[in-house]
């Protein structure tokens, strides 16, 4: 796949409801639910292998040893500068959605926007 198909692919995951959004960490578990971050579903989806790590209740996946960015590889599927990894990181985190963030990706990307956007 090429780039403009990976962030197709992301973006409308992002859109499909079936990722429960979380914070801090590219995906977690915490009884028996599982929560990404919107990086976390873009590693998902990419089928990147993660490995578990219990910390406290939730148990912290890994993917690549790393459990809130991407590494540089992975970044580079979705041609994902550092600036904007740090960007999606801070929106996620201090609480929009992950529709509002496919729709910042899609206008600074100049892609149409998706069939379950509203």
């Amino acid at each position: 796949m090429n780039i403009k198909e990976n962030r197709e692919r992301w973006l409308a995951a992002l859109e499909s409801n079936k990722f429960k959004q979380g914070k801090n960490y590219l995906k977690y578990e915490i009884q028996n639910e599982v929560f990404y971050c919107c990086l976390g579903v873009a590693l998902e989806i990419m089928d990147i292998p993660s490995k578990c790590r219990k910390l406290g209740e939730k148990v912290i996946h890994l993917f690549n040893d790393q459990s809130s960015t991407m590494t540089k590889e992975e970044a580079s599927f979705f041609d994902l500068s550092e600036e904007l990894e740090e960007t999606l990181i801070k929106m996620n985190d201090i609480g929009f959605e992950f529709d509002e963030i496919s729709l910042f990706l899609r206008e600074r990307w100049n892609l149409p926007n998706g069939s379950t956007q509203k």
